[in-house]
């Protein structure tokens, strides 16, 4: 986040962590990335949930919702996007960032599966039903 800003301090910076950082930057320099949206929390007011994504961005003229993780894409961030997609009003391509620890160029990862606003949908009615049990 604070390199997107643009007042990231190095000597802040643990260790453990450069390489993921070094990746970041990467990927925004040779892709040409631009962060619109950073962290920005959403709610979804047609079914009741919030959510934060992580980044609005354009990227070679669109618009992609981005999620950046240190490890390998799960089936389950698909439906966390479609999430972020229904809360922020937006129909955009959903990717993961996934960055290396190495800080070689983080690898974009197309999501979306088709199934994936049905598992949220179902999450989001079970949640729900929990609620009125209550």
């Amino acid at each position: 986040r604070y390199y997107d800003e643009g007042r990231l301090d190095w000597t802040t910076v643990d260790r453990r962590i450069e390489g993921y950082v070094r990746s970041w930057m990467a990927l925004r320099r040779v892709t040409g990335l631009v962060p619109l949206w950073l962290e920005r929390m959403v709610y979804c007011r047609v079914f009741g949930f919030a959510t934060t994504l992580d980044r609005l961005v354009r990227l070679n003229g669109r618009l992609v919702l981005l999620e950046i993780k240190t490890g390998d894409p799960e089936p389950w961030m698909g439906v966390q996007l479609e999430g972020h997609r229904l809360a922020a009003g937006v129909e955009d391509e959903t990717f993961v960032a996934r960055l290396h620890e190495e800080g070689a160029v983080a690898s974009l990862i197309r999501m979306g599966g088709p199934a994936d606003r049905a598992v949220l949908m179902a999450a989001v009615v079970r949640w729900n039903w929990d609620r009125r049990q209550v």
